[in-house]
């Protein structure tokens, strides 16, 4: 791990490197972040460059915007969850233009023009886990806030999209917000991204709470990174709350049935598809629900998702419905009571 340097002007200690970084040190843009904490915001970079395995600090291929003295970004997300860090977190770097004094820029791969509309297309499931990760360190690190800043106000702090501060797409009329970039309709990180911020401030609450450990540098093992920690812990309260038949269903879920091969167990925080089997009342196909959007639904409280899903089981403990409850309540969202219809 590479060691704390003190660069907070008011004395207390910080972590300028994340440690699953490959570490390129061009130097930042010559200003330091001056807000305390700072904020992470989530890009899209204009590339499709991917870290070479075998030579992970090279700058081929985005070295028109990572340059000594005048860098754009903290780091870069490559396709598979390589991590790359170009100067210290607390190195101003010009990503955000008026946002720059507290904003961290976090560039990530995008795939080429041929495979889709920027709008269209997500973070990858190893993007996601990168990222929840990092986030999981700064803020056990240095304090940073894991909450969706939803605009750029400057009163508004934690992980934010770098559309936030772009005109074309403030429906808020800011008062106080920051403008973060020259374009006025840049699409940056694109609709589907911005929809994943949530589920990846999630995970990272998840990883810190649970001190799951930080990734190593290099390509993101969805198996072994979801698998940190061992089988995840059912929370007390969650305990408290299940009735005796819900606690008999778990139990024998655990005991009598198969796990989720290793793949699904990795898909499962992201992308693994659950499948609904239950008959809908027009007669159209049951729904097919991933994870992502399946914990997306609970911070706006939904009540109809049908109970062969809520049951599903995420991994070898959890199933959809502990999942939710468990990440519900750790945001201080409304619990989801018992009673609640699930279909």
């Amino acid at each position: 791990m590479v060691p704390r340097t003190n660069n907070n002007p008011e004395g207390s200690m910080m972590a300028d490197w994340y440690p699953g970084a490959w570490r390129v040190d061009v130097g930042g843009n010559g200003n330091r972040i001056t807000a305390r904490p700072p904020e992470n915001i989530l890009h899209i970079a204009a590339s499709s460059w991917n870290v070479n395995v075998n030579n992970p600090t090279s700058l081929e291929g985005i070295s028109g915007w990572i340059e000594q003295g005048s860098t754009e970004a903290h780091t870069y997300n490559d396709k598979y969850g390589n991590f790359v860090q170009y100067c210290s977190l607390f190195l101003a770097v010009d990503g955000t233009k008026d946002g720059n004094w507290r904003n961290r820029t976090h560039e990530a791969w995008n795939p080429p023009e041929s495979e889709g509309d920027l709008n269209n297309s997500g973070y990858t499931p190893e993007q996601c886990e990168r990222f929840s990760d990092f986030l999981a360190w700064d803020s056990k690190e240095n304090g940073t806030l894991l909450q969706n800043m939803r605009d750029s106000r400057v009163s508004s702090h934690g992980v934010g999209a770098h559309r936030y501060g772009i005109t074309g797409y403030n429906p808020w009329k800011q008062v106080g917000g920051e403008v973060w970039s020259l374009s006025s309709s840049k699409l940056c990180p694109g609709t589907a991204r911005v929809n994943q911020l949530d589920s990846i401030i999630r995970r990272a609450q998840f990883i810190k709470d649970h001190n799951l450990g930080t990734l190593p540098p290099g390509r993101v093992d969805l198996e072994k990174a979801l698998a940190r920690g061992g089988t995840p812990p059912v929370e007390k309260d969650w305990f408290e709350m299940a009735t005796e038949a819900q606690l008999e269903a778990i139990v024998r879920r655990i005991v009598g049935e198969l796990l989720p091969s290793p793949r699904d167990n990795a898909k499962a925080v992201w992308d693994y598809p659950i499948q609904s089997q239950n008959p809908t009342e027009d007669g159209s196909e049951p729904k097919s629900y991933s994870a992502q959007t399946f914990l997306g639904a609970v911070d706006k409280h939904t009540n109809n998702i049908p109970e062969d899903v809520w049951n599903h089981k995420l991994g070898p403990v959890y199933t959809a419905e502990t999942v939710a409850l468990d990440n519900n309540k750790r945001l201080g969202g409304t619990p989801i009571p018992e009673e609640t219809p699930k279909a």
